[in-house]
């Protein structure tokens, strides 16, 4: 053969001899456990991903915005407003006021609530919130100052629904020491259900004319950005700064958020280490496995160097047979887990199927003896994780990584057991051979 093809020969001979030689044998064993290691961590990252990005994505839109424009005033000032309205990548500007309070509905307890004061339709100021907050019933509109709009575990928690009245708690008096509680009464205009139990459960929402009323007075104005591409934060803060700096605050929502947004960080980190041993597991048992190859092959490789075959080449064989073990392995497993990953609802589907029906399968058998007054559990419940359906994120960089890694790691087992080569001499190995 010309050149070094009889390398890349020698190394396919001898892997699919292997894998002929014995159906579990240990190239299959290697190529499985690599397959199993990059599935794992595949679906692990989507199902991961797929939570964190909606989490940020309900903290963001609803919540933090993108950046915040802090007044040193509870009114809305025109010109500031326009202002922010007409940078360029600015999407939506929602002036708005904070205040913590306490409601009651039908029920006799008092419920800590975030009330948060808006000029009017949600839909008007941020589109992309009202969409966010997924109306369940009724409608966003705040069409008078005594409607409110609340998230419906917190109704559910006042006995109350759409049309229903609250009282918000406020303090009213001319110092603070003849401040006494008011009660205000509002009518419930709509109910949200964003997916983020926080909000759901805390947070309503009413025209900003009320602030004076619900308020102490001590509450300023924040004008919340949207814009187009929340990764430009930087440049727009800068420029905001740089025309209002020395007049208002400025907030990124990195700093913001900055401190959840890291331990979703850690948490993501600490998982790919924990299944990342995976790979190291399947290395050494590459590593050992090609040693054992090297000296079941010290005759052929005694044969190959005598006809000239240099140590490098003759360890080329097994890097190659390693690196073909991390390909095959990288891409089976790729393959499973996005399949894995992306039908991970159906998955869940056919267990909450299979647990009901043996569920009912033991009471019939059970019920001429016992009583079965028992109820199934689900598997995957909405009551128990607050989601509808597990949320799925594929991000092509880090199932490139994944693959990557998955393949550098058997590649390198292998260099590390073609070590051994260079210790033999033909002479010695064909003598006793």
């Amino acid at each position: 053969m010309r050149g070094n093809n009889w390398i890349f020969f020698t190394a396919f001979r001898y892997l699919k001899a292997r894998k002929a030689d014995r159906m579990l044998g240990p190239s299959f064993l290697s190529i499985a456990g690599i397959g199993i290691g990059v599935m794992a961590l595949i679906s692990v990252l989507g199902v991961m991903n797929g939570f964190q990005f909606g989490f940020i994505e309900d903290i963001i839109n609803i919540n933090s915005f993108h950046i915040r424009v802090y007044s040193k005033e509870s009114t809305i000032d025109s010109d500031i407003l326009n202002y922010l309205e007409n940078i360029d990548g600015v999407e939506s500007v929602l002036p708005f006021i904070d205040i913590q309070t306490l409601i009651k509905g039908n029920f006799s307890d008092f419920e800590a609530v975030n009330i948060r004061l808006i000029p009017g339709d949600i839909a008007d100021y941020d589109p992309v919130m009202a969409k966010q907050l997924n109306l369940v019933s009724g409608e966003l509109t705040l069409r008078n100052k005594d409607s409110i709009l609340l998230g419906n575990q917190l109704a559910a928690r006042l006995g109350v629904s759409v049309n229903d009245n609250i009282s918000l708690i406020s303090m009213e008096g001319s110092g603070f020491k003849s401040l006494s509680p008011s009660d205000r009464n509002y009518n419930i205009s709509g109910l949200f259900q964003s997916g983020y139990y926080n909000f759901d459960r805390s947070m309503g929402f009413t025209i900003l004319s009320n602030s004076q009323t619900i308020s102490s007075g001590k509450e300023k104005l924040i004008y919340g950005i949207k814009l187009k591409d929340q990764y430009n934060d930087k440049a727009i803060t800068f420029k905001i700064e740089e025309e209002l700096g020395g007049i208002y605050d400025i907030q990124s929502w990195r700093v913001f958020n900055s401190s959840f947004f890291g331990a979703l960080r850690t948490e993501k980190t600490a998982m790919m280490l924990v299944i990342g041993l995976i790979f190291i597991v399947v290395g050494v048992n590459i590593k050992h496995s090609l040693e054992r190859s090297v000296v079941e092959k010290r005759e052929e490789i005694g044969v190959l160097m005598s006809l000239g075959a240099t140590p490098l080449s003759i360890r080329t064989i097994f890097i190659i047979e390693g690196f073909v073990i991390g390909i095959l392995g990288s891409f089976f497993g790729l393959i499973s887990g996005l399949l894995l990953t992306i039908n991970i609802n159906l998955i869940f589907n056919g267990l909450e199927s299979i647990v009901s029906f043996s569920e009912d399968l033991i009471k019939l058998i059970i019920s001429p003896f016992i009583s079965t007054n028992f109820n199934y559990s689900s598997v995957f419940s909405f009551t128990n994780f607050y989601v509808s359906e597990i949320p799925v994120k594929i991000v092509f960089n880090e199932i490139l990584f994944v693959f990557l890694f998955a393949v550098l790691s058997s590649t390198l087992a292998a260099y590390s057991a073609s070590k051994v080569v260079s210790k033999y001499k033909p002479a010695e190995v064909l003598r006793y051979e």
